[in-house]
């Protein structure tokens, strides 16, 4: 499996107008051009190029943002929730006994998380303290392993 990079490609955040051409560094290609792409033997404008890149690197920041913020703890819990005003899923396996799991959904509104279990397995959500979410149900606490993420809930 490949390593999750640790850079990201962050390109032509800043317009700048070129003092020569007086163009911007940036400019959004027409549509028919974003639904052709480039022609063979074509050499797309700078600022096009520019454009894509900016684009690339905004959603793959968004994204990467997305998956921080998945937390990956054991059977404490601990802060699994963090984020108020999310909505929030919970997946746990025993991994001592993988046909030991938990699902749950639910949301962190205010600070307080509310889950509600959609299928389990021996594990079960013990008792929430804020935005910690223990797992009970293990012989081994120890071997739980909880995965939690959130969605901000727009406003």
């Amino acid at each position: 499996m490949v390593s999750k990079p640790t850079v990201l490609p962050e390109w032509a955040e800043n317009d700048v107008v070129d003092p020569i051409s007086g163009q911007n560094n940036v400019l959004e290609p027409p549509p028919e051009k974003k639904l052709e792409g480039w022609a063979r033997l074509e050499y797309p404008p700078r600022n096009w190029f520019n454009w894509l890149a900016r684009y690339t690197w905004r959603w793959l920041n968004w994204l990467n943002q997305q998956e921080e913020q998945a937390i990956v703890t054991d059977g404490s819990g601990t802060n699994i929730f963090p984020t108020s005003g999310s909505l929030c899923v919970l997946f746990a396996v025993d991994t001592a006994n993988p046909a030991s799991y938990l699902y749950a959904i639910g949301a962190n509104v205010g600070g307080t998380v509310t889950l509600t279990t959609v299928a389990s397995a021996t594990l079960a959500i013990g008792v929430i303290s804020g935005t910690s979410v223990p797992i009970t149900g293990a012989a081994d606490p120890s071997t739980i392993i909880a995965w939690g993420q959130t969605k901000i809930i727009p406003s």
